[in-house]
């Protein structure tokens, strides 16, 4: 039992190291030349000089809290290399936190701990499987793992980083106690949404409805109908009010800095421009979930269906809308690659409870497949400086 106890912290303390390697860089790779050019590997840099103008004109952006907690944690600096050092650590306890969670979920079907760290570092560094397809220029063909896929896992962005945790005790708490007939629950789900809101929106507008639905489709089906009502408005009221203040503040009486003017229908516009080859980006993100699903779905618990549910929910929105006019950042993506992460999670979930038939073996393989391409896209990141976007 003992021994049992050094793997979560030994586990944290590796995904820790990894992570200020890894954002160190970030900063150390990503430089501005004198001519005002820039070499862009990530957004952390200038995630934190914004930080720095936010904090000289005493206005943050209402979208995320990511901002005001630098701020804050930093002791009120605006120091440029301070607010730096301090997103470094902040933004590798998060990834920490992240582990944690993960590997105390799967702890919950497995009783090797040693077996639980290593999928749980593991599903850390995951990325979509090694492609050929080019991205953004048809004539570029070359190894493609970010750009155009759909990530379980991404290290350029600090606003989805600090969101992950509360999105995976979220959704895995939603969906354990969405029957509960007890209110206290859904005032839980409530705090976790409106949470996970605050940190970033776009997990939310997937799974918001998506948890709504099952809330009513459960208790409708008992005649449950006033209870229906309640549990829904404990759980979406909050989360209503901080989408409608975000959306106030950041398209309507925006004085930070410029944002698209609206959302539009156009399928596939943004998706297509970053992949050559879309049932192609699909399949190598989601290759070994979808395969458990195909080789257990008689056996898929609740939390695995409703992941798909989620994902299923992302994938429609990244698909079919756009920002614009500025449309190239791709920030209905972000939901996708929250709940893809999510999806995987409790894939391995189910998977830890199977036999190890050739039907485990085959779906361990292209789990494997899965982690070699992510750590050849941190690899490359590190050795030849290359964008992590690529």
């Amino acid at each position: 039992m003992k021994k049992n106890l050094i793997y979560l912290p030994t586990g944290a303390l590796l995904v820790f190291l990894v992570s200020c390697f890894i954002f160190y860089d970030s900063y150390r790779f990503q430089v501005w030349s004198s001519d005002g050019m820039l070499k862009y590997v990530s957004d952390l840099p200038v995630h934190t000089r914004f930080v720095v103008d936010f904090s000289r004109n005493g206005n943050f952006p209402a979208y995320t809290i990511w901002y005001r907690a630098v701020y804050l944690l930093s002791g009120f600096s605006q120091n440029y290399d301070y607010l730096a050092t301090v997103s470094i650590i902040f933004l590798a306890l998060l990834n920490v936190f992240k582990f944690a969670v993960s590997f105390w979920i799967l702890g919950q079907r497995c009783n090797d701990k040693k077996i639980v760290m290593l999928v749980a570092l593991a599903l850390t560094f995951v990325m979509p499987i090694i492609s050929y397809s080019a991205a953004v220029d048809s004539t570029l063909r070359t190894a493609h793992i970010y750009m155009g896929n759909i990530a379980p896992n991404q290290w350029h962005n600090s606003t989805l980083i600090l969101a992950m945790p509360v999105n995976i005790l979220w959704f895995y708490y939603s969906i354990k106690h969405r029957r509960s007939e007890r209110l206290f629950p859904f005032v839980l789900m409530g705090a976790l949404s409106f949470s996970s809101i605050v940190c970033k929106p776009n997990y939310a507008l997937a799974f918001l409805p998506v948890l709504c639905m099952a809330i009513l489709f459960q208790n409708v089906r008992l005649k449950k109908y006033s209870a229906a009502l309640i549990k829904i408005m404990l759980v979406a009221a909050p989360s209503f009010l901080v989408l409608c203040y975000q959306w106030y503040f950041t398209f309507v009486r925006n004085d930070v800095f410029s944002h698209p003017a609206r959302t539009i229908l156009a399928p596939f516009f943004v998706w297509s421009y970053y992949s050559s080859n879309i049932p192609v980006s699909t399949l190598v993100s989601i290759a070994f979930p979808l395969l458990v699903l195909v080789f257990y779905f008689r056996k898929a618990d609740s939390h695995l269906l409703f992941s798909w549910l989620t994902f299923a929910a992302a994938l429609v929105m990244m698909s079919l809308l756009s920002e614009y006019p500025q449309w190239q950042s791709g920030n209905y993506f972000w939901g996708a690659i929250a709940a893809n992460y999510i999806l995987f999670l409790f894939s391995l979930n189910l998977l830890s409870e199977q036999p190890v038939d050739w039907r485990f073996k085959i779906s361990c393989s292209v789990f494997g497949m899965h982690v070699v391409s992510g750590i050849y896209y941190l690899l490359s990141f590190i050795t030849q400086q290359t964008t992590l976007f690529f």
